[in-house]
């Protein structure tokens, strides 16, 4: 049991380590709890039910714990087996569907809101707009970029520098982050950029 929690929880520690995928610490702990939790009850409940099956096939009662299962001949059941396998999957993907079309929150109208407030000058909408996306979609290179962006409009260098930061962390070979922190570097009046791209101001 501490063997199987030390595995789970060193692999979400190792992950966050690497990509940082988590912003919150909320969202980490959450997960670490988790890791923990799934070792208590579920595990130990699938172990029972592993040896009491192994016992019963050492004594030979392979059969007599299941009760007799009436079954349709040929190839009516066949044809049964089939069409419950294809609804099955129909509904699957009819959920799969109404969840991702209507239920989960969607972060690009935001973020194309965003923009046009960005393209106006409205830096402070684009803001807005941008931090309810980012509450939907952390990991979004998209939507950190255009941050940047906006906080680099407004002056604030420092907020600027870290979302850039972190969208280059998350996509090495973004341009656009690089040229964010180029931008960052040149406000501050440094004489070559971070990233050595010409950038005309």
């Amino acid at each position: 049991m501490v063997y199987g929690a030390l595995l789970s929880v060193g692999g979400v520690l190792l992950e966050e380590l690497t990509y940082r995928r988590y912003p919150k610490m909320g969202d980490l702990v959450r997960l670490l709890l988790y890791a923990l939790l799934e070792n208590f009850g579920y595990r130990q409940l699938t172990v029972f039910y592993r040896v009491q099956g192994i016992f019963q096939y050492l004594r030979g009662r392979r059969n007599g714990s299941w009760c007799a299962m009436s079954f349709r001949p040929g190839k009516e059941r066949r044809r049964m087996k089939i069409n419950r396998i294809w609804v099955a999957i129909l509904l699957i993907i009819l959920g799969a569907a109404y969840y991702e079309l209507k239920l989960k929150p969607q972060s690009r109208p935001l973020y194309e809101s965003a923009l046009s407030f960005y393209d106006k000058g409205d830096y402070v909408a684009s803001l807005r707009e941008l931090n309810s996306a980012y509450q939907i979609e952390p990991n979004s290179t998209d939507i950190l970029v255009l941050i940047g962006w906006n906080e680099l409009k407004l002056g604030r260098l420092n907020e600027a520098q870290a979302n850039f930061s972190r969208a280059a962390r998350l996509n090495p070979t973004l341009v656009e982050a690089r040229l964010g922190l180029d931008y960052v570097a040149l406000e501050r009046g440094a004489a070559k950029p971070r990233w050595g791209i010409s950038v005309r101001c």
